[in-house]
């Protein structure tokens, strides 16, 4: 039988990948299944676990993101990263929320998260700091209510239908904001959940392990996402991209890896 939900994680952490499967199933009593998709195996208390698929791969974030994303087979489709766990209960909130908005494909659930330091008190932030306008204010037309999709669920059927990540990114930040900004350019609707989804423990900067993901984000995801977005949507031709596209990124992410 199928997965009601297919959980997306790109990753290296696979050290993490146990705390973060055994945290979905204190966040939904629904059927799951979790898609891990990097260059490090999952270890061996797991790897058997049948709710775990994993697909080996060297290549940027996204890449492996939307490699993770084929495989999928739930209805709805929900993604995370491996430096954090889902909170108690959350993840059926947000499921309830968006069959509470109706049966149209094209509704989407985001959440807020919970971001920093292992060990310190995690600001909790306000709704303005989940949109799109509060991250890129150079993009001065983009509408001030529409919102990032750094967390939340949606159909997986639509999600395919936009071509779910684009690739061309690296890191997976902008990439969430890129789909963001095509999904809700093609009248997706939109529903803000204050509930926090994920407790993630960032690392700021070049500190651990996340140099790459920093330096991906400043000199080549921003200025795309800015270069791509600084005119009204009627002027941008990648709004459905491709579900193949990662298959246009690099096998191996020199950032990290080379």
């Amino acid at each position: 039988m199928k997965p009601e939900i297919s959980i997306i994680v790109p990753g290296i952490r696979n050290y993490n990948w146990e705390k973060l499967l055994s945290s979905v199933t204190t966040s939904t009593d629904r059927s799951f299944e979790i898609i891990f998709c990097g260059p490090y195996s999952p270890e061996a208390p797991i790897a058997s676990n049948p709710a775990l698929k994993y697909v080996a791969d060297w290549g940027n974030p996204v890449r492996a993101s939307q490699i993770a994303a084929s495989l999928a087979e739930g209805k709805l489709i929900v993604w995370a990263s491996d430096d954090g766990v889902f909170i108690p209960y959350s993840l059926d909130k947000a499921v309830d929320a968006l069959y509470d908005m109706g049966n149209s494909w094209s509704n989407v659930v985001v959440t807020k998260y919970l971001e920093g330091r292992e060990g310190t008190v995690k600001e909790i932030q306000n709704e303005k700091y989940y949109t799109l306008k509060h991250c890129f204010s150079n993009c001065q037309w983009i509408p001030k209510n529409w919102y990032l999709f750094n967390t939340g669920v949606m159909y997986r059927g639509y999600f395919e239908h936009l071509g779910g990540w684009d690739a061309e990114f690296e890191g997976t930040f902008v990439s969430h904001c890129d789909l963001a900004m095509r999904a809700q350019g093609l009248g997706a609707s939109v529903k803000f959940l204050d509930v926090q989804l994920l407790d993630c423990d960032h690392t700021p900067g070049t500190s651990g392990d996340h140099g790459p993901i920093h330096h991906a984000q400043l000199t080549h995801d921003v200025p795309l996402f800015e270069s791509r977005y600084h005119r009204p949507l009627d002027g941008v031709s990648k709004l459905i991209i491709p579900f193949d596209n990662w298959k246009l990124a690099h096998r191996l992410w020199t950032r990290r890896f080379g």
